[in-house]
């Protein structure tokens, strides 16, 4: 894809009528800016890799219109690590979307044109489907992957830096378990319950490799409470963010 493009992509298996989130990557037409988010909230909230080595978790401006006062930072956490690779290479970016986050597919908008977007099969029950995001310099060497893996995508940058989205099957571990209901319950803390389709996410920081993080928790309402027939919703999306305790796998805060 060349540079500006938008790279969306989600987890499906239409035998269980369950999905993900669907997640944008951005690419910058002019630098190696990088900009991620889920699909329906992007013009309120985003994650964005810079140029500058600084990753930042912001609310957009049209986000911070309503919520943050005039003057005060928009930013709600920033990172500085990559995981680095050979060949001038680094992962900046780590999504985790575990089966167990998995919610009944939404029914089409048939007013809303459909736009080109990546189907990844779900990994199965006890299993998770993590996203990394490769980062590679301009004039960056080849590198060689290996394991349980699927291409998502590739994407050029502005300044002639290349980006590799790759998916991976990994066990759910307890530790991700545990803070998918930690952000469950803040979610529905918050009113998710009264929202016509909810979904929840976290973020925060990788322990092993302090890069940015992503745990797409999907519908945060047990399944007993989810309607029998999912509503069609294309109405603004309200957004809002919640600290959440720290957990063993990662740092992080909470939002829907």
């Amino acid at each position: 894809m060349k540079a500006g493009s938008t790279l969306r992509f989600r987890v499906e298996d239409r035998v269980r009528g369950v999905e993900s989130s669907t997640w944008n990557i951005v690419g910058s037409k002019k630098t190696e800016d990088l900009y991620f988010s889920g699909r329906e909230i992007m013009g309120d909230l985003k994650l964005s890799p810079h140029e500058s080595g600084i990753t930042r978790m912001a609310w957009t401006a049209v986000g911070a219109s309503t919520r943050v006062a005039d003057g005060a930072d928009r930013v709600l956490s920033r990172w500085t690590s990559v995981e680095t690779l050979p060949n001038s290479g680094a992962v900046v970016l780590r999504v985790s979307m575990p089966d167990s986050a998995l919610s009944p597919i939404l029914p089409p908008l048939p007013e809303r044109p459909a736009k080109p977007t990546v189907t990844l099969p779900a990994a199965g029950p006890g299993r998770t489907v993590e996203i990394r995001v490769l980062l590679g310099k301009p004039g960056c060497g080849g590198m060689r992957l290996e394991g349980e893996l699927e291409e998502v995508g590739r994407m050029g940058l502005g300044d002639g830096s290349k980006v590799l989205v790759t998916a991976w099957s990994h066990p759910t571990t307890e530790a991700t378990e545990a803070q998918l209901n930690d952000v469950r319950v803040h979610a529905l803390a918050e009113g998710a319950a009264e929202r016509p389709v909810p979904r929840a996410f976290a973020w925060g920081y990788d322990n092993d490799s302090g890069i940015a993080f992503v745990l797409d928790a999907g519908d945060p309402r047990a399944p007993e409470h989810r309607p029998a027939a999912i509503p069609r919703y294309d109405g603004p999306a309200l957004v809002v963010d919640r600290d959440v305790p720290d957990q063993p796998s990662s740092d992080a805060s909470a939002g829907c």
